[in-house]
């Protein structure tokens, strides 16, 4: 009651995403990121992702080092598509330590 175990246990888990939208997610954060991420999936503006990428790392509390990973990526990014348009680039390496 509460937690992230859900009802009775039984190792399902996060297996199927059927199970959060008919039993509801009972811990307010998880049913927060749930929403949050359905809207970051399907929106295509911009600023938006960006405010939305920043909550997602707020409730995942994500790491200094993670942040900084994924703001420096976002702005290679940018600097790839158009080195790309004007002719090639070297993907973004990870921080020391970082782990997916």
């Amino acid at each position: 009651d509460g937690g992230m175990g859900g009802r009775g246990g039984g190792g399902r888990g996060m297996g199927g995403m059927a199970g959060f939208h008919s039993g509801g997610v009972e811990d307010p954060r998880l049913q927060y990121l749930k929403n949050l991420m359905l809207k970051y999936l399907c929106t295509e503006e911009y600023e938006a992702k960006e405010h939305m990428e920043r909550a997602i790392m707020t409730v995942l509390q994500f790491t200094p080092a993670e942040r900084n990973f994924l703001q420096e990526k976002r702005a290679g990014d940018t600097v790839t598509w158009l080195t790309n348009m004007l002719g090639g680039s070297e993907p973004t390496p990870p921080p020391p330590g970082f782990t997916p």
